[in-house]
């Protein structure tokens, strides 16, 4: 059996144990048709590459997991049980509606793990989108620490030679080529983490987060609780609607999913936010007249 079997295999058993209350032992074995044996191998492998927090609870004779499968190892989840899937479905085309309109990017990844792991610089062109009407290309040098997901884009991350912090959509790269200089790593994946901890999306600025408090609607609530802005957010229901408390860095990426949300939301706290985001519509509403 190959070694995709397997893996597609082992993520079934995951998934399983995640949809059925406590499956037993025997249930598993049975379902998968393995021995118990290569149940126990299944299991260790669960457990290294996707969660530690799968354990067997005594009392329920059966397995259970603690918590959600979170960051890498969920992205790693996901990605395989698509291609599983479109490896395995005959007449996929039938079946999958790609988007059309999508990022690109993903042919630099390879080429950027290996300068992450070597500590080594690269150079590339890079497309600009603000105060660029030209489309003029910069050429850029960046010591690349991390690679970030935000909102279906990819980015690379890391330090210019004076060890200002950069980011860098990878759809916007060219020529990305590996150089000789090796550099010395200043900042580990706990401290890129929390550069982005009171962020919204890709922004990350020295300003001090603030309380901001948003009321919706009850339906477009719905969406904000399926798909927090922050992970960490406080919400009530309140004279009909649903309040929103966040402590939050103000930033474009956030007025900009604000404004995503702009026929049911209305912005109680800060001031300011509340103000620019009427200024934003009165100035569109003079534009279009």
């Amino acid at each position: 059996m190959s070694n995709f079997e397997q893996l597609k295999r082992q993520v079934s058993i995951l998934r399983e144990i995640q949809r059925v209350e406590y499956p037993s032992v025997t249930e598993l074995q049975k379902q998968f048709n393995i021995k118990p044996a290569t149940f126990k191998r299944d299991i260790e492998a669960i457990k290294q590459f996707f969660t530690p927090n799968l354990s067997y609870d005594p009392k329920a004779k059966g397995y259970k997991i603690n918590g959600e499968i979170e960051g890498e190892a969920l992205l790693i989840l996901e990605t395989f049980e698509l291609l599983a899937f479109v490896h395995s479905t005959d007449g996929v085309n039938e079946f999958i509606i790609p988007e059309k309109r999508k990022a690109r990017g993903s042919e630099h990844f390879f080429i950027l793990k290996k300068c992450i792991e070597d500590q080594k610089a690269v150079t590339f062109l890079h497309h600009n989108y603000v105060n660029n009407e030209s489309g003029e290309l910069k050429e850029c040098f960046l010591q690349p620490l991390a690679l970030k997901e935000s909102r279906g884009r990819w980015y690379v991350l890391g330090t210019k030679e004076d060890g200002t912090f950069r980011s860098y959509g990878l759809d916007r790269i060219t020529l990305l080529e590996e150089t000789r200089n090796k550099f010395e790593r200043k900042l580990n994946k706990i401290e890129l983490i929390k550069r982005y901890e009171d962020c919204f999306a890709m922004y990350t600025s020295e300003i001090p987060a603030e309380k901001v408090i948003l009321s919706y609607s009850k339906e477009e609530a719905n969406y904000i609780k399926s798909y927090p802005i922050l992970p960490e957010q406080e919400i009530k229901e309140k004279n009909g609607r649903v309040e929103v408390t966040l402590n939050i860095k103000i930033t474009d990426d956030l007025f900009t999913e604000l404004l995503s949300h702009a026929r049911s939301i209305e912005i109680i706290e800060p001031l300011h936010l509340r103000e620019r985001f009427f200024n934003y519509f009165k100035e569109a509403m003079e534009q279009n007249q």
